[in-house]
């Protein structure tokens, strides 16, 4: 999943600076504080997720997580298209976010 992000970023213009992973699905999420972190620093301009499920399996947990990302004014961008209806269906974590910068 790792060379599908960094090979997203790479065809439409992104600079990778980091790669967050969060194995366990429970309350500790030592990446995904992290990535906020990063989000926090300037010219950050997107996340990038193979999918919405590797945000969280479940819609009920995706919701938070996504608002909190949409709060640092970053978009959130996915390498697989959305199925129709799509809502974040469940999957097995790990989630694998990506910050990126537009390259000059």
């Amino acid at each position: 999943m790792r060379a599908e992000i960094l090979d997203h970023a790479r065809e439409n213009g992104f600079l990778v600076g980091a790669v967050f992973t969060d194995h366990d699905p429970g309350e500790q999420q030592p990446g995904f504080v992290a990535l906020l972190d990063v989000l926090a620093l300037p010219h950050t301009y997107a996340v990038i997720l193979p999918g919405w499920q590797h945000l969280a399996a479940d819609p009920d947990q995706a919701a938070p997580l996504t608002a909190r990302i949409s709060r640092t004014a970053t978009r959130i961008l996915t390498t697989r298209p959305a199925q129709p209806d799509h809502h974040p269906t469940p999957a097995p974590p790990p989630w694998r976010p990506c910050h990126a910068r537009r390259s000059a």
